[in-house]
């Protein structure tokens, strides 16, 4: 049996882009407390996931969420 385990990798995409959370806060219009959350969260509306990717100028939605597969 397999399971899959889905992780929020929001985070360090905000870091490899050279942003701070306060920096990305302001990009989406929002707060950094905010960010901190959306970066903990697990799970998002697909219209929040298109405004994060978006807002990183990534098109790549691994950028931002992995799934990993593991095995029983």
């Amino acid at each position: 049996m397999k399971r899959v385990i889905v992780l929020n990798d929001l985070a360090n995409c905000i870091k490899s882009k050279g942003l701070t959370q306060a920096e990305f806060a302001s990009m989406i219009g929002t707060d950094q407390s905010t960010v901190s959350k959306l970066c903990k969260q697990k799970r998002y509306t697909l219209e929040r996931l298109q405004q994060l990717l978006e807002a990183l100028n990534e098109s790549d939605v691994s950028k931002i969420i992995r799934v990993v597969e593991i095995k029983d």
